[in-house]
C-alpha cells in the first residue's frame, strides 16, 4: 500500500488548520489595536496626563490581548465550538465575568501602582472599580459575541460545502473505483480465469460470474448514498476475494471475522474493497510465495475498529498515479468529511505484515 495520498490528505488538513489560526490572529490583533486607539482617545478626553494615557492604554491592549488569547485556548480544550448556539450562551457570559474579573484586577494594580510612581496617588474608590469592571465585561462579552459568531457562520458554511464534497467526492470515488475495476487488465484477468474454469468447474464459473456482475454494479451504485452497514461491504469484499482466489490460488489465504455487534454499524461504501484490492494487489501479487490477507472487524471503547492485515512491506510514500493512491485518499477524505475527527485512518508496518486501520468512534 501507498502511504503518500494519505500524508497529502492529512497535510491539507493541517494547512486549513493553521490558515484558521493565521485569521484570527490578524482579527486579534486588528481588534485589539482598535480597543488601544480608542481607550488612549478617552483617557486624553478624561484630561488624564499624556504619558499616563499612553503607559495605561497600553498594559490594557496587551493585557486584554493575552487574556483574551487565553481564553480562547480554554473554549477549545473544553470544546465549547461543538454545543449548540442556544447552549453557547451562559458559558460565554461566566467566561466574560471570569476573564473581566482578572482583567480589572490587573488593570486597576498597574494604573495606581504607576500613579504611585508618579508621585500622584489616587484614593481608591469601589465605585471606579465596579465601573472599569462593567466596561471590560462590556469587552469582553462582545469579544464572545464576534468570536462565537464567526465560529458558528464558518461551521454553517463548512457543513454546506462538505455537503457538496461528499458528493463530489462520491462520484470521483465511483470514476476512480470504475477505472479501477472495468480496466482491461482487469476483466481480462477475470474473464479468463472464469473461461478456463468453465473447463473443470461449470457451477463454480457460474458463481464467480456472479460474483464479478455483484462487483461491478455494487461499485456502480454505492454512491447513491454515504454509508452503508458493515456486512453489506463484509459480503462485497468476501466476493471480490473468491475472484482473487481463482488467480492466485494456493498463493492466495484469506480470512473474514467480523463481531455480530459491529455488523449493522455505517461505514461509507467500498472503503474495505479497496483496502483488500490493495492487499493483494500491491502485497500478495508481489510474492513468490503468497500470503494472507486477514480482515477483522471489532467494537473496542464504543468505536467500531476495521482492520486489513496482508503480508508484505509497505510501499514508501511517492508520487504516484497509480489507483491505490487515489483510493486511499479517498477513504481519507470519506472519512473525514462524515465522520470529521471521530475517525481515524492509519497504514503501517507491523513486523511482516501491512497494517490499514479505521477507527470510526460512535454517536453516543
Amino acid at each position: 500500500m501507498d502511504q503518500s495520498a494519505l500524508n497529502t490528505a492529512s497535510n491539507n488538513t493541517q494547512l486549513e488548520r493553521e490558515e484558521e489560526n493565521k485569521r484570527f490572529w490578524i482579527a486579534q490583533l486588528i481588534g485589539w489595536a482598535g480597543f488601544f486607539t480608542l481607550a488612549l482617545l478617552f483617557n486624553i478626553l478624561r484630561g488624564a496626563p499624556i504619558f499616563v494615557s499612553v503607559v495605561t492604554a497600553i498594559f490594557a491592549f496587551l493585557s486584554g490581548f493575552s487574556l483574551s488569547s487565553a481564553y480562547r485556548n480554554f473554549i477549545k480544550f473544553k470544546k465549547w465550538i461543538e454545543l449548540p448556539p442556544f447552549k453557547i450562551f451562559f458559558p460565554a457570559v461566566l467566561g466574560s465575568l471570569s476573564v473581566s474579573v482578572v482583567w480589572t484586577a490587573s488593570f486597576l494594580s498597574f494604573y495606581y501602582a504607576v500613579l504611585f510612581i508618579l508621585d500622584t496617588p489616587e484614593s481608591f474608590t469601589w465605585s471606579n472599580a465596579l465601573a472599569q469592571w462593567i466596561n471590560t465585561f462590556v469587552v469582553m462579552f462582545l469579544w464572545n459575541i464576534l468570536y462565537f459568531s464567526y465560529h458558528f457562520i464558518q461551521i454553517g458554511q463548512r457543513s454546506r460545502v462538505e455537503k457538496y464534497k461528499l458528493e463530489v467526492e462520491a462520484k470521483t470515488a465511483q470514476l476512480n473505483l470504475l477505472k479501477a475495476q472495468i480496466n482491461p487488465h482487469f476483466m481480462f484477468n477475470a474473464l479468463n480465469n472464469i473461461r478456463a474454469l468453465t473447463l473443470e468447474d461449470v457451477p463454480r464459473s457460474r458463481e464467480m460470474i456472479t460474483h464479478l456482475s455483484d462487483i461491478l454494479r455494487y461499485s456502480m451504485n454505492y454512491m447513491k448514498t454515504p454509508e452503508i452497514e458493515l456486512k453489506q461491504e463484509l459480503a462485497i469484499v468476501e466476493q471480490f476475494l473468491e475472484l482473487c482466489d481463482i488467480q492466485f490460488e494456493e498463493r492466495l489465504r484469506y480470512k473474514i471475522t467480523a463481531s455480530e455487534a459491529c455488523l449493522t454499524m455505517l461505514v461509507p461504501p467500498m472503503t474495505l474493497q479497496i483496502l483488500a484490492e490493495n492487499s493483494v494487489k500491491h502485497g500478495i501479487a508481489h510474492l513468490p510465495q503468497g500470503g494472507d490477507v486477514l480482515i477483522n472487524a471489532s467494537l473496542e471503547d464504543q468505536a467500531l475498529k476495521l482492520e486489513v492485515r496482508n503480508s508484505g512491506v509497505l510501499q514508501p510514500a511517492k508520487k504516484t498515479k497509480d489507483n491505490n493512491g487515489i483510493g486511499v485518499e479517498n477513504i481519507y477524505r470519506r472519512l473525514k468529511l462524515i465522520h470529521g475527527d471521530k475517525a481515524s485512518f492509519s497504514l503501517s508496518q507491523d513486523g511482516d505484515w501491512v497494517l490499514a486501520s479505521i477507527i470510526i468512534k460512535q454517536k453516543t
